[in-house]
């Protein structure tokens, strides 16, 4: 899941490198989306192999027609994952148990973003929080393209999809930014 790869730092400061990593003069915004393409294929690869599982043994009915959007879907709600990621990523600076943090986010995902439940049938509070994560308007578009919609009737919930997702970027980035300056400016690179 992109969310839980996007905790490359957490790997970094355990390997010893996360200090080397700030310390290059690489520019941070394409030395971390740079980082964040390979998380992006991989969430991509896994989640359409869960895809075919459940076409191959939970007898899910996609029309052939659907495939192609479904790829685009699925790619932007990677995307989307990995920013929430890179957000959690910058925490990691400051957290101790990311493991923890990562299952808190992925349960989160679970409950809110109408993967388990619809958010029709979640409490309004509830499906409120849960149009701001990621994976929401994918999941949505994903079950519309299931039942015969085209990728022109989804493209409304793609671009939420992509706007949080972007938030989430944006964040993740402040906040890599914010704690790589407290870090230099208190002399603790991962002082929690």
């Amino acid at each position: 899941m992109p969310v839980r790869d996007g905790l490359h730092d957490r790997r970094e400061r355990e390997g010893g490198t996360l200090g080397i990593v700030l310390a290059t003069p690489a520019r941070r915004i394409p030395l971390f989306l740079g980082r964040a393409l390979p998380v992006i294929a991989n969430g991509w690869g896994v989640a359409m192999v869960g895809v075919l599982a459940g076409v191959l043994l939970l007898d899910v009915r996609i029309p052939a027609g659907a495939w192609p959007a479904l790829l685009v879907v699925v790619l932007v709600a990677s995307v989307s994952c990995t920013g929430l990621g890179l957000a959690m990523g910058a925490l990691a600076l400051r957290v101790r148990e990311t493991a923890v943090l990562g299952n808190v986010v992925f349960c989160v995902l679970l409950v809110f973003c109408g993967t388990n439940i619809a958010l029709d049938d979640l409490p309004g509070w509830m499906a409120a929080v849960g149009t701001w994560l990621p994976l929401t308007h994918a999941i949505e578009a994903g079950r519309l393209l299931a039942d015969g919609s085209g990728l022109g009737a989804v493209g409304g919930l793609m671009l939420r999809e992509l706007g949080g997702g972007a938030l989430f970027t944006v964040a993740g980035l402040a906040l890599l930014r914010f704690f790589e300056d407290e870090s230099r400016r208190t002399a603790s690179l991962d002082r929690t």
